[in-house]
C-alpha cells in the first residue's frame, strides 16, 4: 500500500532535476474525470498540489490525500521541463 511516500531510487539522480510522478486515483472515477496523471515536480507533495490545482472541478482530496490517490516516482523530467501536469488519463475520453 502506498501512503504517498515516494523514496528516490534513481541512480545518479541530479538533486536539481524535476522528477516525474504518476498520480492515480484509488476510488471511483466518474465519466469525464481524471483517473490518473503524470506530473513534473521537485518533490511528492508539490506534485500532489499541482495535480489538485489542474483539476479544480474535482475535490482537492482526490489528489492531495494518500487515502484517495497514489503518487509514485517514475523517473526524471527532461531538461527544460517546468513543474506542471504533462499527461492526463480522463475516463470516457
Amino acid at each position: 500500500m502506498n501512503f504517498g511516500i515516494a523514496m528516490s531510487t534513481l541512480a545518479g539522480e541530479n538533486p536539481l532535476a524535476l522528477k516525474l510522478y504518476l498520480l492515480t486515483r484509488t476510488g471511483n472515477v466518474d465519466y469525464d474525470e481524471a483517473a490518473a496523471m503524470v506530473v513534473a515536480a521537485c518533490e511528492l507533495w508539490p506534485a500532489r498540489a499541482i495535480a489538485a490545482a489542474s483539476h479544480a472541478a474535482e475535490p482537492d482530496a482526490e489528489w492531495t490525500s494518500p487515502n484517495h490517490s497514489t503518487c509514485d516516482l517514475i523517473g526524471l523530467a527532461a531538461e527544460g521541463i517546468t513543474p506542471r501536469v504533462l499527461l492526463i488519463d480522463v475516463k470516457g475520453c
